[in-house]
C-alpha cells in the first residue's frame, strides 16, 4: 500500500564559495518544514547555530530577522541527487 508519509527526498547539499568543497548527501522526509531543515543542516555540518544563515527559495529569502544585506551568511545549495 502506498504511504505518502514514507516518501523521502535525497538532496546533495553544497556550501558555496568555499575551498575545498564541503558537501553532504541527505535523505529527508517530503513533509520536512523549513525550520526542521535548518536543524538537520546544523547537525549534518556540525554547526552550532552561531552564524547567520539564509534560505533562497523561488526568489524569496528566508533567514534570521537580524540578517543584514551587508553580512555574508552561510549559503547551502541543494541539487537533486542522481
Amino acid at each position: 500500500m502506498f504511504e505518502p508519509d514514507a516518501l523521502i527526498v535525497r538532496a546533495d547539499v553544497h556550501i558555496v564559495d568555499i575551498n575545498p568543497p564541503i558537501a553532504r548527501t541527505l535523505e529527508l522526509p517530503m513533509d520536512l518544514k523549513l525550520a526542521q531543515l535548518h536543524e538537520v543542516l546544523q547537525a549534518a555540518f556540525g554547526w552550532t547555530d552561531s552564524h547567520l544563515h539564509q534560505f533562497d527559495i523561488g526568489g524569496l529569502s528566508y533567514g534570521a530577522p537580524e540578517f543584514d544585506e551587508t553580512a555574508r551568511p552561510a549559503v547551502a545549495r541543494s541539487t537533486p541527487a542522481r
